[in-house]
């Protein structure tokens, strides 16, 4: 997995010619230039937090239906629940929704 991150990482390179172009900004266009930078680094880590929450979701299923006395709906309430709080980014476990 590591190399494959490195991979990723390495897809943007910060050659001499952007160095130069960098150099003769102002303030304002390096604004710009790092939000952008910015941007694409949260989103691509966002796009991979999505495919890791993806698999645990999977397992989290696999080993709540393999668990003895606990039925279709509880496994049910539980992903709600957890489905619920990936979307609105919350996992703290400290709110609780009666």
């Amino acid at each position: 997995m590591n190399d494959e991150r490195t991979m990723k990482m390495k897809a943007y390179m910060f050659n001499r010619k952007k160095y130069r172009e960098l150099k003769k900004m102002d303030h304002a266009q390096m604004d710009v230039f790092f939000q952008e930078i910015y941007k694409q680094g949260y989103n691509a880590g966002m796009a991979e937090n999505k495919m890791d929450i993806g698999a645990g979701r999977e397992f989290l299923l696999e080993v709540l239906s393999d668990i003895k006395g606990v039925g279709i709906k509880t496994v049910q309430k539980i992903m709600a629940e957890f489905d619920r709080r990936v979307e609105n980014g919350t996992n703290t476990g400290t709110e609780r929704q009666n």
